[in-house]
């Protein structure tokens, strides 16, 4: 059965678990929520949220500026690499007339006094350079009504602290999201269920259930990746109800040919023989290989990830990071060779 016969099944209009970026699906992180929106109204001009991949971080900002009607936002998918960029958007965002548009950075704050608070939200901040986080933070100093929130990963504090210890003290509020409970990743997968036209859980088992959640460490992308999977499983074998028992069918036919794997991967499952962070994979593979330490936790992180959909990787928690593992099946072969 193809699965769009399989979604007409279960009265789904479409799949309910893509990484479509949904704020009215945000669930749990409340006092976080509380805890920005406190600082903003408290007139905090710099607030930091920082998180790792998967957190939901974009959709926390998103539901934030879509309930905080008193302010204005500006969304930044990515760090602005020239000031040319932002007067641009604030242009494109406020249509003045062409006597009264910007021309340059150094306008803004006039250009803003009159209007009501604006917060930037600019998410990525870890891929920021030094000189644009810099003319961000004068910017904000200049500006009264103009509020400045910076997503990140976690990494970018370090990086404040060794090369921007200026705008780090700036910072008076930061948030950090980890992930979320069992019973709030039950509340997400229901609402995101019904937001396709299913009802309540159906097709999920508890034991399904159970398993997402300790596969994905209460992760919101990881829930919808896990999830993702499992339907699609379950649609292929034309299955009313998800069980451990297609899950076990899964690895049973999972086939190694480690001609298959590229090099890096090939590095990356070699280290795996002993636990490790994905920090500590980029370390032992060495700075040089990559243009940063950032660029490197991001390759690693896709490399890993990927080794985990096939069923080659195992990962647990430990403090606030993932540790990845070897499966059994690989470890074997990997200790032979």
């Amino acid at each position: 059965m193809n699965l769009i016969e399989w979604y007409g099944k279960l009265g789904w209009n479409q799949d309910p678990f893509t990484f479509e970026i949904i704020p009215s699906m945000l669930v749990g992180y409340k006092k976080e929520l509380e805890k920005v929106r406190t600082a903003i109204q408290s007139k905090q001009k710099i607030v930091l949220l920082l998180g790792p991949t998967g957190s939901g971080k974009t959709t926390f900002l998103k539901w934030l500026s879509a309930n905080m009607p008193e302010y204005d936002f500006l969304f930044l998918g990515k760090p602005p690499e020239r000031p040319e960029e932002l007067v641009y958007l604030l242009n494109n965002k406020y249509k003045p007339y062409f006597w009264s548009k910007l021309t340059s950075l150094y306008q803004i704050p006039s250009f803003l006094e009159k209007r009501r608070p604006l917060i930037i939200i600019c998410d990525e901040a870890h891929e920021s350079s030094i000189k644009t986080l810099e003319w961000l933070r004068v910017l904000s100093d200049q500006t009264p009504n103009l509020y400045i929130i910076f997503s990140a990963l976690p990494i970018f504090e370090n990086h404040l602290r060794s090369k921007l210890e200026s705008l780090r003290k700036r910072i008076a509020s930061k948030t950090e999201l980890l992930s979320i409970s069992k019973e709030e990743m039950i509340d997400l997968v229901r609402k995101r269920i019904s937001y396709v036209g299913g009802t309540d859980l159906q097709p999920f088992s508890q034991e399904s259930i159970d398993y997402i959640y300790q596969q994905s460490g209460g992760f919101p992308r990881e829930i919808l990746r896990i999830a993702d999977n499992l339907i699609n499983r379950a649609a292929e074998l034309d299955k009313d109800l998800i069980t451990l028992d297609i899950l076990e069918k899964k690895e049973e036919e999972i086939k190694i040919n480690l001609d298959e794997f590229s090099d890096k991967q090939k590095q990356i499952l070699e280290l795996l023989i002993q636990p490790q962070t994905t920090d500590e994979i980029v370390n032992q593979l060495g700075l040089e290989n990559f243009k940063s330490k950032t660029h490197g936790i991001r390759a690693v992180n896709n490399i890993v990830k990927r080794l985990l959909q096939l069923g080659y990787v195992e990962r647990s928690r430990k403090n606030r990071n993932y540790v990845y593992s070897l499966s059994p099946k690989l470890q074997t072969i990997f200790i032979k060779a």
